[in-house]
């Protein structure tokens, strides 16, 4: 090595590493020819690479949240469908039954009992109203069983069967009435046959119901007796289901 590069060396030794370059140490010989023994230093290190397109470098807003429902027309479900969903079947056809039937329903002179603000309610309301009282009988009538059978005592001697105990000897030419198939057990079938059978009761004595007996009772008393007034049947409660309604509150 001359006399020069020697001295360049020796100054590069004593200087920092913040000044090789200025000093020129980047292009001295680092091979077996000899030099000053320190580490290379990189003149240049690369950028950092660019954010890719998916790197989220600021924070974004949140997104909105979901409008809200629209508010429900009366009420979530009809009574018999709590913690039983198998059963919204049953809710469309007798939901069907009695707007199919609401003219026959209309006739009665004293849905104000049931619903005190019935004569203002829209067909859709009405239907609830309704609805909600046939539910309320097929729970006192059978506890939402559509298998229960009951055998009815003298002098009638016949089985009631399903959701609405109604029996196979009715002779209702609007629905299925088959002992062999046992089409009463079929809880829709049975809603077939029940809703119009209130509706003709209601239309034929314009009440819902009235009387406390068998001889007395008018409406849809004739035919169920947990309609009728007194305190061995159910009326109170049955009305109590339909007032609870928000649209009969006025």
């Amino acid at each position: 090595m001359s006399v020069t590069r020697r001295l360049q060396a020796f100054l590069c030794a004593i200087m920092g590493a913040g000044l090789l370059a200025l000093a020129g140490c980047a292009s001295l010989p680092t091979g077996g020819g000899g030099g000053s023994g320190l580490p290379e230093q990189p003149i240049d290190a690369p950028p950092p690479p660019p954010p890719s397109e998916g790197t989220v470098t600021e924070d974004t807003a949140p997104p909105p949240p979901p409008p809200p429902p629209p508010p429900e027309m009366l009420v979530s479900g009809l009574a018999w469908e709590i913690n039983h969903a198998e059963r919204l079947p049953w809710s469309a056809e007798l939901r069907s039954q009695v707007r199919g039937n609401l003219a026959s329903f209309d006739k009665a002179t004293d849905w104000a009992d049931f619903c005190p603000t019935y004569g203002t309610l829209t067909a859709d309301d009405k239907v609830e109203v309704i609805a909600t009282l046939a539910v309320a009988i097929a729970k006192f009538e059978s506890n939402y069983n559509p298998r229960k059978i009951y055998l009815e005592p003298a002098p009638l001697n016949v089985n009631s069967v399903g959701l609405f105990q109604l029996s196979y000897e009715d002779g209702f030419t609007w629905c299925v009435l088959n002992r062999a198939s046992k089409s009463l057990e079929d809880p829709v079938n049975n809603i077939r046959c029940a809703i119009p059978k209130m509706a003709r009761l209601v239309a034929k004595d314009k009440v819902v119901t009235a009387g406390s007996t068998g001889a007395n009772a008018q409406g849809l008393a004739r035919y169920w007796s947990t309609v009728r007034l007194g305190s061995t049947h159910k009326l109170a409660e049955i009305r109590g289901a339909t007032r609870a309604l928000g649209v009969c509150h006025g």
